[in-house]
């Protein structure tokens, strides 16, 4: 007897445009901390006990436990316990990276210094920052084991933030449905730019962008170029059209510009990405 499946499949290609470093991370009780102005890193605190009061630009902010507050790089801080006969309990990761105004602008800390996870999620974590803590014990893992922690962190984060749920909700605006039924179009027409959009439907570039963002939780750029070069992956292995053709066939009028950007989400070239498939 035969027995039928349905079969599914997801495929995503990794671009690795996200890039951040763990710098330092701790654990302490104590009465009240102070983060110089100069102090260049993302330093993200989890209290654990102790509610705590945050004096930022001469404003106070409470904090209380089992919270998040996250001190951007060059703002300085002092933070100190509510009531003098109880310390602080915290626990924090310091970070830096090209990236992260843009991993941070995915959460909820860019509306707010301070986030709240609901309880499981924070119990988790606080069983994280111990394990790794205690893995840091060991020099040649501590890098690995403080970026695994950073990701694990900022993707609770990003579940948690109401940009993420919008976008998995399918709420798109009608607006910007047209937006996207314009670029789709075009995708292939070498004169598709952010300018061809703006001009299309009377809207700025930064608006184009904020909306592009909010609904797809991607640069404009990012979903051109992305799906430029799947298009293009298809023709090198299904096609013996050359570079050029191939380059001109997607909308990008300079081979070389069309190898750069290729390699860049492919991670080879499209001779290398070509000749590999073809020895499947």
């Amino acid at each position: 007897m035969s027995q039928s499946f349905n079969i599914e499949k997801e495929y995503f290609h990794l671009n690795n445009s996200y890039k951040f470093t763990a710098i330092d991370i701790g654990h302490a009780k104590d009465t009240s901390w102070d983060i110089t102005e100069n102090y260049p890193y993302y330093s993200l605190n989890l209290l654990v006990s102790g509610t705590t009061i945050i004096i930022k630009n001469e404003q106070k902010v409470t904090v209380n436990p089992k919270k998040f507050f996250l001190i951007p790089p060059n703002t300085p801080v002092h933070y100190y316990n509510k009531r003098n006969d109880e310390p602080v309990e915290v626990y924090w990761i310091n970070f830096y990276g090209e990236n992260c105004k843009d991993i941070v602008n995915l959460t909820n800390f860019s509306k707010s210094d301070i986030e709240k996870l609901p309880i499981k999620q924070f119990n988790n974590i606080l069983i994280d920052f111990k394990e790794t803590l205690e893995l840091c014990k060991n020099e040649n893992i501590q890098n690995i084991v403080c970026c695994q922690l950073l990701n694990l962190i900022f993707k609770y984060f990003i579940l948690n933030a109401n940009i993420y749920k919008n976008v998995i909700r399918g709420k798109k605006s009608s607006d910007f449905n047209d937006i996207l039924s314009a670029i789709n179009n075009n995708l292939f027409n070498s004169n598709l730019n952010a300018k061809f959009i703006c001009d299309k439907f009377y809207i700025t570039p930064e608006r184009l962008s904020r909306i592009f963002k909010k609904n797809m939780n991607l640069h404009f750029s990012s979903y051109i170029n992305n799906e430029r070069i799947k298009k293009a992956s298809t023709l090198l292995i299904e096609t013996d059209y050359t570079l050029q053709s191939i380059s001109n066939a997607v909308g990008y009028g300079d081979v070389y510009y069309f190898c750069k950007i290729f390699k860049k989400y492919r991670l080879m070239t499209p001779t290398e990405y070509r000749n590999m498939n073809n020895k499947k």
